[in-house]
């Protein structure tokens, strides 16, 4: 998958779904709580596959590179056993099934949700950044306040920070697609990032590509008047609330 707008409208498309599901539902806990995880996203983006494009893909696809993972973000590395990408998707629009062990996905996808910890993030990142394939990172979010997201995007960054020396050897030609959606309020968020950008991550600050300025007000996401705090970061798509905000403003 070459064209970002295709990326785009897949998760555009499985936001939406996530906001507004038919006959998936979330599950219960047995002390009450609703239970939402990054399995709710995988599945509907799956069926946007299916129902949207010709493209075939694959979930648990083992990876091409082996990895060891450790307990500790540090402990991240090359060597040891294959993984597996959460969904692999492929432009062929044939395919023979004798010789898919010869197919090259173009894009891989990996899913969190909630308040994954630094350890999860930064192993699913390092996959997506040394297979040889463009990169999705869909992030799931219950809801969300005005630290939900810097908590979350420090993530991002520190995993890369602590990875930069072993990530020098990626396809830097090569991207990745960094999405964030909230149930509540109800938006996305999408900044693509070129693999080389993501070997030299600084330590977290202003001129970090995963900083960004905003608002959380009456349940809305506010867009920020200058376009430039947002870092490259874009609003895709917002609630109807939030989009009546933004016009009035």
């Amino acid at each position: 998958m070459t064209k970002q707008t295709t990326i785009k409208d897949f998760c555009m498309l499985t936001s939406e779904k996530l906001w507004n599901m038919e006959k998936l539902i979330f599950p219960t806990k047995s002390n009450g709580e609703i239970r939402i995880s990054e399995q709710e996203a995988r599945f509907l983006f799956c069926q946007m596959v299916e129902c949207n494009s010709k493209y075939f893909y694959s979930v648990e696809t083992p990876t091409k590179n082996p990895y060891s993972f450790g307990g500790k973000t540090d402990d991240i590395d090359i060597g040891g056993r294959s993984g597996c990408i959460d969904l692999s998707i492929y432009e062929q629009q044939t395919i023979n099934y004798e010789e898919t062990k010869h197919l090259q996905p173009s894009l891989n996808i990996e899913f969190k949700a909630l308040a994954a910890p630094l350890h999860c993030i930064a192993k699913d990142l390092f996959k997506l950044m040394h297979e040889n394939a463009n990169g999705l990172f869909f992030h799931l979010l219950k809801s969300a306040n005005n630290g939900t997201l810097p908590n979350l995007l420090k993530k991002f960054n520190k995993s890369f920070v602590k990875l930069s020396q072993k990530n020098q050897h990626c396809n830097k030609h090569q991207t990745i697609t960094f999405a964030i959606c909230c149930l509540q309020p109800q938006f996305l968020l999408m900044v693509t990032l070129t693999k080389e950008s993501l070997t030299r991550i600084a330590p977290f600050n202003k001129n970090s590509p995963f900083y960004i300025d905003y608002e959380i007000s009456k349940g809305s996401i506010i867009k920020p008047s200058k376009k430039l705090e947002l870092n490259g970061w874009e609003i895709v798509l917002l609630d109807k609330k939030t989009k009546e905000n933004n016009r009035c403003k």
